[in-house]
């Protein structure tokens, strides 16, 4: 299977994200906290649920309640961590 592009929504340091890839090959290049292993993170998670579809077992994971997207909000003197959104992942091969 070859994926084109990944869509990621409200998933872990990215609010909204395209990637393509090129047809050949692809290097993900950033520095620390950049988010290249969120993008290998949800390209693992996506093949996981096509293997669960063809009932392969695995031992991939699904999204969690700790992948949706959050930020911090003071309110009132009191600090609250919020999520943007559920998590959303869309490939296309």
């Amino acid at each position: 299977m070859r994926v084109s592009h990944i869509v990621l929504q409200h998933f872990r340091k990215y609010d909204h994200a395209r990637f393509h890839f090129h047809p050949q090959f692809t290097v993900l290049i950033g520095s620390n906290g950049a988010g290249k292993t969120t993008v290998l993170d949800a390209l693992a998670l996506m093949l996981n649920t096509w293997f669960l579809g063809a009932q392969i077992v695995t031992g991939g994971g699904v999204i969690r309640k700790g992948d949706n997207r959050t930020f911090i909000r003071e309110k009132g003197g009191q600090v609250f961590r919020e999520t943007t959104g559920k998590a959303q992942l869309h490939a296309q091969a």
